[in-house]
């Protein structure tokens, strides 16, 4: 289904953790010398009715760093190649987590930077806690929900994950190595909130 020229473009077909999912004869911001989709492939990625965008890259066992980019049931390009590289999203449906030149993004179908990941530990990728991840903009900590709408705006400097529907946050806090070298958050300040991001007066648990 995809003809080969010069190189191999290679059509990702695996699924993600993270509320992650084409074709035209050429695709756009790719020399059509090069690459060519069969528009029959759309129609077999797509067949469970969900509209992804698919990851495009050349490289035969994507990793990180591998320069890629997004198109449609389509083909059409919608993220052009090269602008991100591999980091975690395969395929997706409302946001995709990609590397850029100025570190780790979340970015929308139309390639905008929505928020930047929340990393821990040995450049780990944070995980859904109680339905909410935790992300960063401008070094601040924020909320999303699973379709990468930002529903806390980024504004504390310390954030703990969610449980049983409340997380303990703090506008000012240091970030302390242990002799394990993991990081440890401390604060004199820290507090409650909900999932709507107001204060809670009463946690369920003490902090």
């Amino acid at each position: 289904m995809l003809k080969k020229t010069k190189q191999i473009l290679t059509v990702l077909t695996l699924a993600c953790n993270f509320g992650c999912n084409c074709s035209s004869n050429s695709l756009s911001g790719l020399s059509s010398n090069n690459i060519q989709v069969d528009r029959e492939y759309a129609s077999i990625i797509l067949s469970n009715g969900e509209d992804r965008l698919k990851m495009i890259t050349y490289d035969s066992n994507p990793k990180f760093g591998s320069k890629c980019g997004f198109v449609n049931s389509f083909g059409d390009t919608v993220i052009n190649f090269g602008k991100y590289e591999v980091f975690d999203t395969v395929n997706f449906q409302s946001y995709a987590i990609v590397k850029g030149e100025n570190g780790i993004h979340g970015i929308n179908r139309n390639g905008q930077i929505m928020f930047d990941a929340y990393l821990y530990g040995d450049f780990q990728l944070d995980e859904f806690s109680d339905g909410l991840l935790r992300v960063e903009r401008n070094g601040k900590i924020g909320f999303i929900n699973k379709k990468g709408e930002i529903v806390i705006q980024c504004q504390f400097e310390c954030a703990e994950n969610f449980e049983n529907g409340q997380a303990k946050v703090a506008l000012e806090c240091n970030y302390n190595s242990t002799i394990m070298n993991q990081v440890e958050m401390k604060s004199n300040n820290w507090y409650f909130i909900n999932k709507k991001g107001n204060k809670i007066k009463t946690p369920k648990h003490s902090l």
